[in-house]
């Protein structure tokens, strides 16, 4: 290898060692697990945070009572069993849930596997409820209970709250008769409660905001998606103290609005005068300079823009 050659192999290899050292690895703090809670806004079962509900009490929604003979599905005293029907005593009981537990597939009876939840209270030291193979989110329908965080935030969110009927409805049922009333759009009324009632189109206590009006009239809201036997949903209300507010903005905006236009006529009337003024002060100075120059009489012919025979060109 000639010396040229060896000089540039070496000067090619130690680029690339060059280049090649560059490229490292940064050393970063280790990244540390957040851990969330349970924020009571919902009342769906997510399977990531699943553990998140330990803690929670949940209330057991009831049948109605032209279902007596329903009973309560996937609730065991004994996780080797398979989940049966039955429970009707926990209808209308509140449960604490004190633990998640898996059952593998192939452990126990093939029907059992899953992820429950172990539930307690006075009665019941040790009730699991299955919640699925597998966790998925499922909404309120599908399981038979709502969690009493839920349920409680819901009522601090809007019970006491008034609010504005956006449409008229003609086949609203007053709950206290039972009989059809209608609700005319732009009606006020006050949300008193936050309940279960019975309806028949279902078989399960329907949860609903219960609205009342000045004559004592009272209606079903719903808090999320409305059902048979609910005119209304939650939704489709305006709360009244947004649409207060709302009316405040465009008063105050128009009465802004009122008023800018009120200062800028001023202002074009002062401009206006002043034009006027300087327009007057000029043509009095020319006037002046005119006379000056020709005379009294000339002048004053010249700055009223007469014209008198024999005159020549100013």
């Amino acid at each position: 290898m000639t010396p040229a050659k060896f000089c540039l192999l070496f000067a090619c290899t130690l680029t690339y060692i060059s280049i090649y050292a560059q490229i490292g690895v940064r050393q970063t703090a280790a990244v540390e697990e957040v851990k969330t809670g349970y924020d009571s806004l919902s009342n769906i079962i997510l399977g990531p945070t699943v553990k998140n509900y330990i803690g929670q009490e949940i209330y057991i929604v009831p049948f109605t009572k032209q279902s007596p003979t329903q009973v309560y599905t996937g609730f065991t005293t004994d996780l080797g069993e398979a989940p049966a029907d039955g429970f009707k005593d926990i209808a209308g009981t509140t449960f604490k849930i004190v633990e998640i537990k898996e059952v593998p597939s192939g452990e126990y009876h093939s029907r059992a596997a899953g992820i429950y939840f172990k539930l307690a209270n006075a009665k019941y030291p040790a009730l699991y409820y299955k919640l699925g193979a597998y966790i998925r989110p499922r909404l309120s329908e599908y399981h038979p209970f709502i969690f009493s965080g839920y349920f409680e935030k819901l009522k601090q969110l809007n019970v006491g709250q008034e609010f504005i009927t956006p449409y008229t409805v003609t086949d609203a049922i007053n709950l206290n008769t039972g009989k059809g009333i209608e609700c005319k759009e732009g009606s006020e009324w006050k949300c008193v409660d936050l309940t279960y009632i019975e309806l028949a189109s279902s078989n399960r206590a329907t949860l609903v905001y219960v609205f009342k009006n000045a004559a004592g009239e009272e209606i079903a809201v719903a808090p999320v998606e409305k059902g048979r036997g609910v005119s209304f949903n939650l939704d489709e209300f305006r709360r009244k103290s947004e649409v207060v507010a709302k009316q405040q903005q465009e008063e105050a905006e128009e009465k802004a609005r009122l008023a800018q236009e009120k200062k800028d006529k001023a202002q074009q009337a002062a401009q206006a005068a002043k034009n006027a003024a300087a327009s007057a002060e000029a043509k009095k100075l020319r006037r002046e300079n005119l006379i000056k120059k020709y005379g009294e009489r000339q002048g004053t012919i010249i700055a009223d823009g007469k014209v008198e025979i024999g005159m020549t060109p100013a």
